[in-house]
Protein backbone atom coordinates (compact mmCIF):
# COMPACT_ATOMS: atom_id res chain seq x y z
CA UNK A 1 0.00 0.00 0.00
CA UNK A 2 2.87 2.36 0.83
CA UNK A 3 4.18 2.24 -2.49
CA UNK A 4 0.89 3.16 -4.35
CA UNK A 5 0.73 5.79 -2.37
CA UNK A 6 4.23 7.43 -2.91
CA UNK A 7 3.29 6.61 -7.24
CA UNK A 8 0.66 9.30 -6.32
CA UNK A 9 2.71 11.64 -4.66
CA UNK A 10 5.77 11.24 -7.36
CA UNK A 11 4.05 10.15 -10.51
CA UNK A 12 6.80 8.69 -12.79
CA UNK A 13 8.45 10.98 -14.81
CA UNK A 14 8.34 13.86 -11.96
CA UNK A 15 11.05 15.32 -10.29
CA UNK A 16 11.64 14.02 -6.63
CA UNK A 17 15.14 14.28 -4.55
CA UNK A 18 16.64 11.64 -2.30
CA UNK A 19 19.14 12.59 0.63
CA UNK A 20 20.64 9.73 1.40
CA UNK A 21 21.66 8.56 5.42
CA UNK A 22 24.73 6.64 4.18
CA UNK A 23 26.57 6.21 0.50
CA UNK A 24 25.65 2.29 1.07
CA UNK A 25 22.60 0.61 1.72
CA UNK A 26 21.70 -0.24 5.17
CA UNK A 27 21.43 -3.53 6.95
CA UNK A 28 18.58 -5.00 4.81
CA UNK A 29 19.75 -3.77 1.38
CA UNK A 30 17.40 -0.96 1.42
CA UNK A 31 18.31 2.69 0.50
CA UNK A 32 18.17 4.94 3.47
CA UNK A 33 17.10 8.31 3.11
CA UNK A 34 13.80 10.94 2.85
CA UNK A 35 12.43 11.39 -0.63
CA UNK A 36 11.00 14.85 -1.52
CA UNK A 37 8.71 15.81 -4.45
CA UNK A 38 9.21 18.63 -6.84
CA UNK A 39 7.23 20.88 -4.72
CA UNK A 40 9.69 19.99 -1.52
CA UNK A 41 7.09 17.90 0.45
CA UNK A 42 8.91 14.77 2.60
CA UNK A 43 7.44 11.65 1.39
CA UNK A 44 8.64 10.20 4.29
CA UNK A 45 6.77 12.15 7.03
CA UNK A 46 3.39 11.98 4.42
CA UNK A 47 3.40 8.42 4.89
CA UNK A 48 4.24 8.58 8.71
CA UNK A 49 1.35 10.59 9.15
CA UNK A 50 -0.73 8.05 7.31
CA UNK A 51 0.46 5.16 9.11
CA UNK A 52 1.92 3.51 6.19
CA UNK A 53 5.75 4.04 7.94
CA UNK A 54 7.00 4.18 11.60
CA UNK A 55 10.54 6.58 11.96
CA UNK A 56 13.19 3.62 12.62
CA UNK A 57 16.36 4.15 14.90
CA UNK A 58 17.41 0.66 15.16
CA UNK A 59 15.17 -0.74 17.75
CA UNK A 60 13.38 -3.94 17.64
CA UNK A 61 9.90 -4.34 15.19
CA UNK A 62 7.88 -4.94 18.65
CA UNK A 63 10.10 -1.62 19.66
CA UNK A 64 8.57 0.47 16.47
CA UNK A 65 5.63 -0.86 16.23
CA UNK A 66 4.73 -2.19 19.57
CA UNK A 67 2.45 1.11 19.83
CA UNK A 68 0.13 0.24 16.61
Amino acid sequence: MAKEIVKRFIPEGTMQTLITEKDDKGKYGRILGVLWDHDGNNINQKLIKAGLAVEYWGGTKTKVWGDY
